[in-house]
Formats: structure tokens, sequence, C-alpha cells
């Protein structure tokens, strides 16, 4: 019997926009399994007597593969991501690693292979440490071992008989958790881009920053700038000054809601990257946004319509 998997947004970090579906879903999770920065997000309380697997950057494959093969061996698993799961995050990843295993478990019934089921022996992956964070280092499992857990086809369904049930559990996103703090930018329509390159062309985020500036939406901007990637953000900044005037506010939030945080309005002339880390949200306004005091506010266009009426 297989046990479920549900990919939870632990929201900005703070342990109070932790939602109760979220809260509940690590409570009676037996494994949980994520990015060690994000595994430390998680109130002790809700990881007191569960295994936890924990990969470092570049590891998502790895605790994908470990949390599919951890709830098909019959354990009820819960892989944890900041923000909401659904937004640059492990939900997307982990239905991929699942439709993968389904097929390549329909290909060997086809061909006559032996099925497999639950984790294989000598897997490499923990077992049983109870209150232990247990790194895995970036390639540490092999191929062998993230194809593991192969399960059988249900006869009436031509699906896998043991693929877990996926659920997954909405949390506050970053741009929300930001935008709140720099007060209301996100009023009108807005498009949320990431400048990482590391999974998406440089040529293909340059085209969306500047189809994004040219139809005048509010900006969100993920993933602004890390320790190897500075170049980005000053031509990101470039390309949306072709389209905005150099007065246009710019909220950034570093580290929301957690101990660090720091939030900003500034302009787009004046921002400057030295502000920002790879734990910072920028939100770029649109034509109509102005700065309010210590705020940054785009109008949804409600005092236009009625005060026109009068």
């Amino acid at each position: 019997m297989t046990g479920w998997l549900k990919v939870v947004g632990l929201g900005p970090g703070h342990a109070s926009l932790l939602t109760p579906q979220a809260a509940q879903a690590l409570a009676q999770a037996d494994v949980i399994v994520g990015y060690t920065l994000y595994v430390d997000l998680v109130p002790p309380e809700l990881k007191a007597g569960k295994e936890i697997i924990a990969t470092g950057m570049m590891g998502e494959m790895e605790r994908c593969a470990a949390a599919l093969a951890c709830a098909q061996a019959g354990r009820n698993t819960a892989v944890v991501c900041s923000g909401d799961p659904g937004i640059y995050a492990m939900a997307g990843l982990v239905f991929e690693l699942a439709e993968e295993r389904a097929v390549s478990a329909g290909q060997a019934l086809a061909n006559g292979l032996p099925k497999a089921s639950g984790l294989p022996k000598d897997s490499g992956l923990p077992k049983n440490r109870l209150h232990k964070s247990v790194p895995i280092q970036t390639g540490q499992l092999q191929a062998e071992q993230m194809q593991a857990a192969r399960p059988p086809l249900s006869e009436s369904k031509g699906q896998p008989a043991d693929m877990p049930d996926i659920e997954i559990i909405a949390g506050v996103p970053a741009l929300s958790a930001a935008a709140a703090l720099l007060g209301a930018p996100l009023m009108h329509d807005f498009a949320c881009i990431s400048l990482s390159d590391l999974l998406t062309p440089w040529e293909v985020i340059e085209k969306r920053l500047a189809c994004a500036a040219e139809g005048d939406f509010v900006i969100v901007l993920y993933n602004p700038k890390s320790k190897k990637r500075h170049w980005q953000l000053p031509r990101a900044l470039e390309i949306v000054a072709t389209h905005r005037t150099a007065e246009t506010p710019v909220g950034i939030v570093r580290q929301a809601h957690r101990p660090e945080q720091a939030v900003l309005v500034t302009s787009l002339a004046e921002c400057s990257p030295e502000d920002v880390d790879m734990l910072s949200i920028l939100i770029i306004g649109n034509s109509s946004t102005r700065r309010m005091g210590r705020h940054m506010v785009t109008p949804r266009g409600y005092m236009t319509k009625y005060r026109h009426r009068e």
C-alpha cells in the first residue's frame, strides 16, 4: 500500500503565515523532504519524530525522487517549498517524475520485465532516522536509485497500482508577502518573471521582460541575483527603463517576514542591485503606480470611474 505525497507551501517562512492545511499535512507526514534552508523553516514541533531528508542547492531531482520512493514504500511524505509550491517550486517536478516512473513501469510490464515496488535494497535512502536531518549531496543518488521503486500497473486502469496520491498544498506566495509589505502594488495586471537563466535561456527571459514592459504590466522579479549571477538584474532594469519613466516606483523586499527582513521603496532610476540579494523580490510599477508615503500603490481604477460618475 502506498503512502501519500503532498507538496507543501510553507509561505514566506514565519510560522504565523503557515496555513492550517500545510501544518496539518506536516503533522501527519512520516517523512519531510526539502532544501535544507526550507526544512529549517518548518516549526520544530512539526518535525519532531519525523524522518528528515534534506538536500542542498541543485538537489531538486534527488529530493523529489527520494520523496516519490518514500511514498511508494508506504510512507506519508511531505515535500516542503517556500512560498507556494506551484510558483517556481517543486510541484511541477514531482508530477514530471511521477509521470516518468509511470511510463517506465508500463514499458517494463509490456516487455515482461520484473516489477519493483517500494524502496530497493541498498538504495542509499535514509531509513528510520528520527529527529535527524539526512543531507543528500547533489549527484549522490545514482541513476538506478532515482529510477527505483517502479510500480506495477493496475489491470483495470492501465495506471501504476502503487503510484502515490499527489496533492499540492498552497502556501502564501513570496510575491503576495512582498506586495503586502510594500502597500498595494499589484492592484492591476502584473507579470512574474524569474531572472534565473539556469533553466531558461536568457534570450527568452529578455523577450518576456520586453513584452511585459511594453504592455505596461507591473513586473514582479523573482531570483533577481545570486552569488554567481550579478549582471542579469542591471540588464533587466535597463530593458524595463525603455518603457518606463525614471520616477517609476520600485519596491524591494528582502527575506519577507523573516528576522533579516528589509523593505525599500525607490525609483527605477535609483534602484541599486546592491540592495538586492538572492532572497529578494522586486516589484516594478506600471505607468499608474505611485508612491504614497512609504508605500507604493497601483490604482485599480475605482477612484477614476466612480468619481467621474459624480
